[in-house]
């Protein structure tokens, strides 16, 4: 990146308008964590992922990846007393599940605005869902709740948010992708060393275009169902994939 462009983006940072949009994202995304007694026989936080929260104009749902809520299932058939949480509010999931793709890493869950009001979060509301398609190269950012920065405290945790912008790498009907490049990657204001590089516990979280008309905003196109740390590459499904009522699009 070019001291040009990394001064832009600091006196974006320093104006607030980054920060704005940073709380707009963290807004309509938490946590999805569950703790109970692991197989050694100690009380903690067994896993973590991240859900998106959208209100469709049929339904409000949650979205996230499917091996986030497999591993939620399998932990909870184990130990029935397994409590499962959104943000700070405690659900019983298993009921309220819309629908589920293994093979595309992707579920959807239906989550009641009396369940989220408590947790600070909010729904995303577009004016139309589902979005338009994005293309390739267009600016988004993306967003999560990684497990290596999580701060536990015996049932009760802390979970930072990091999120990353960038050119959409590549874009298909299936599939979009971001290449982080994370030894070039400019953090504002802050010094690189200080970059968490560990990103699981990021599945389930947001991907968000930017729209300039008629006013400025940001746009759910995505959402995050898998990295990989060796190629830096964060992958994300299309939000065009979820039908309005949640279903999935399974068939192309």
């Amino acid at each position: 990146m070019q001291p040009l462009e990394k001064s832009a983006i600091d006196h974006a940072e320093r104006s607030g308008y980054l920060a704005a949009l940073r709380d707009q994202v963290k807004s309509v995304c938490l946590p999805f964590w569950w703790h109970g007694i692991d197989q050694s026989g100690r009380y903690g936080i067994l896993h973590n992922g991240t859900a998106s929260l959208v209100d469709t104009g049929s339904r409000h749902i949650a979205v996230t990846a499917d091996h986030v809520l497999a591993q939620y299932l399998s932990d909870q058939e184990r130990d029935p007393k397994v409590v499962c949480q959104f943000g700070s509010a405690t659900v019983n999931i298993a009921d309220r599940i819309i629908d589920r793709d293994p093979k595309q890493d992707i579920a959807t869950i239906e989550v009641s605005q009396v369940v989220v009001g408590p947790t600070g979060s909010s729904f995303h509301a577009p004016r139309e869902w589902p979005p338009q398609r994005l293309s390739e190269g267009e600016v988004i950012m993306c967003a999560g709740f990684p497990g290596k920065l999580r701060e536990e405290q015996e049932s009760t945790a802390e979970f930072p948010f990091q999120w990353f912008v960038g050119r959409a790498t590549n874009v298909s009907s299936q599939n979009i992708s971001l290449h982080l490049d994370l030894d070039n990657l400019h953090v504002p204001l802050s010094a690189e060393s200080k970059l968490n590089r560990v990103l699981g516990g990021m599945s389930g979280g947001p991907v968000f275009r930017f729209v300039a008309n008629p006013i400025e905003h940001l746009e759910l196109v995505g959402v995050i169902y898998e990295y990989h740390q060796s190629y830096e590459l964060m992958l994300a499904r299309p939000a065009m994939l979820f039908r309005p009522d949640g279903s999935i699009v399974k068939e192309f």
